[in-house]
């Protein structure tokens, strides 16, 4: 009998788990008695506990305000700061679940609490930021670097939109430079930049396909807002072809994995990264709970079919509470009633993450799945990221947004090999795989430090350097010296010009009264004389 994995997951639960057998009351009464973290832990193991943990009575725990202002998510997330799912995240990066046998072996070891305190509590300087980061920030070339050259992974490293466009610190910064001339205001101030190599355009709408109209150019996007932040967006629609699947037979999940892995390669692998363990995140669109369109083999053998949120109380928009939202490129509709391309609307297959609860700093990943405008077999795939690059109060710091969407490749992880194992992995399918998107190690709070004694320790204070500084010390004093000297030089004889100059005027102003008396009296003494 061949299932999908998924369903194979659930069949494995129904029939093996005699947790999950239990009813559904029972489990509720189980999660009562744990507390937030283990409720946290639940949540991850199937999706019996992912449905409870969405019911009403979590609600305290829920991010209410991602609900609400989007429809992209499936199950109910836990708030953003939420203390057990904060707890939750270290154990997912200290304990050994999902990690290669290599990446095991290295944090079984001694040495790996000193090159986690290493990575997170040891700071050098960097001469581009002007501060000290730790060590986590630098990769292993800018370590060996002097404190006047090194910099760290923001400005050494590129975020890369495709195969041929990349943005550096250096780009971004002059860009905003540029948008703070403008004048302040509403939103709406952008620059656009794309790349308009050919191999973007789709080889099944080369012929008469309008370019402009549907974005398949990758396009970076710099934009100020109103509050001052300014964000860098990566945007890009992919159009795949679906033709294959054969004619009148419905698309299954391992064929649209395959396709969207071909689609990914060139751009969206990098503006939406695979999560870790190798989950296309495109495939949230297609979640169960909320999506129908697809083909699950072997969904027939569950003896309690799905246990997913009815329809009817499913409150966004999907296709298994509304049939005009279903993608017709997908094959017929499993219900009786199909709908046609005439019926459909766009929208219902999107997903969302917000990869603030993976560093600090506003930045999401957003994918919208829908039937192709131009009404072809085909699906159109619209990829979108937005990256905090600078707020308001700190326009000139690097946030750690911008350290989380560099591509590894542009600073060298891979030959890091003194934190191999601990920072990334080469092995695909490995929690540390280096090209997941995964949270940064290093705390927000500990990002940038003002730079103190430590910085002159690895220079060191010798009778060379001492002699060069006090040399440097009297030629300075010197130099101050002789320009004290000429401004009192310059401003005596200046003293001295305007003093002459003011004299000279006073005489001749003298002069010309004294004369003008002696008229005035001759001119008196003739009118007396008259009379």
């Amino acid at each position: 009998m061949r299932m999908d994995p998924l369903v194979a997951a659930a069949f494995h639960n129904q029939n093996c788990s005699t947790l999950c057998r239990l009813p559904e009351e029972l489990l509720i009464k189980v999660m009562a008695y744990i507390d937030g973290l283990g409720v946290q832990c639940l949540r991850r193991t199937c999706r019996v506990f992912l449905r409870l943990y969405s019911s009403p009575r979590y609600i305290a725990t829920h991010d209410l305000n991602a609900k609400h202002t989007s429809d992209f998510l499936p199950w109910s997330q836990p708030v953003t700061g939420f203390s057990a799912e904060d707890k939750l995240s270290y154990l997912l990066i200290n304990g050994e679940e999902g990690y290669c046998a290599g990446c095991q072996d290295v944090r079984g070891k001694q040495s790996f609490d000193k090159k986690m305190q290493r990575i997170t509590s040891t700071y050098m300087h960097c001469s581009g930021c002007r501060v000290d980061h730790p060590v986590g920030l630098f990769s292993a070339s800018q370590r060996k670097a002097p404190n006047k050259t090194r910099i760290c992974i923001g400005r050494e490293g590129l975020v890369r939109l495709c195969d041929h466009r990349t943005m550096s610190w250096t780009e971004i910064s002059s860009i905003v430079s540029r948008l703070r001339r403008f004048e302040s205001g509403s939103n709406g101030r952008t620059i656009y930049i794309s790349c308009k190599d050919e191999s973007h355009v789709p080889a099944h709408h080369r012929a008469g396909f309008s370019k402009a109209e549907y974005q398949i150019y990758p396009t970076f996007i710099v934009a100020e807002y109103s509050n001052g932040g300014i964000y860098l967006e990566l945007d890009w629609t992919g159009h795949l072809p679906i033709s294959s699947t054969g004619r009148g037979e419905r698309t299954t999940p391992s064929f649209m994995r395959s396709q969207l892995e071909n689609l990914r390669a060139g751009a969206a692998e990098f503006i939406a990264p695979e999560s870790p363990l190798g989950q296309l995140p495109e495939m949230s669109c297609f979640d169960p709970n909320r999506c129908n369109c697809l083909d699950y083999s072997g969904v027939e053998h569950l003896s309690h079919s799905w246990q997913l949120t009815p329809p009817e109380e499913i409150d966004f928009l999907t296709c298994r509470s509304r049939r005009n939202f279903k993608l017709v490129a997908l094959g017929p509709s499993k219900n009786t009633a199909c709908v046609t391309a005439l019926e459909k609307q766009p929208g219902g297959h999107c997903t969302l993450r917000n990869t603030t609860r993976l560093t600090n700093g506003e930045g999401q990943v957003r994918i919208i799945i829908d039937s192709c405008a131009k009404g072809s077999p085909c699906l159109q795939v619209e990829y979108w990221r937005r990256i905090e690059v600078a707020n308001g109060l700190n326009p000139n710091d690097l946030v750690m947004t911008w350290y989380q969407a560099l591509d590894p490749d542009s600073y060298n992880l891979t030959e890091d090999e003194e934190f191999h194992g601990v920072l990334w992995c080469r092995q695909r399918g490995c929690r540390n795989y280096y090209r997941y998107m995964k949270k940064v190690l290093v705390p927000h709070r500990a990002l940038h430090r003002v730079c103190g004694e430590h910085c002159l320790k690895p220079r060191g204070l010798n009778s060379k350097n001492a002699l060069s500084l006090w040399q440097g010390v009297i030629g300075s004093t010197r130099c101050l010296w002789q320009g004290v000297r000429e401004f009192f030089e310059f401003s005596w004889h200046a003293t001295m010009k305007s003093i002459e100059f003011s004299c000279e005027k006073m005489v001749d102003f003298i002069g010309f009264s004294c004369e003008k008396m002696m008229y005035f009296i001759e001119f008196c003494f003739s009118v007396l004389s008259v009379t």
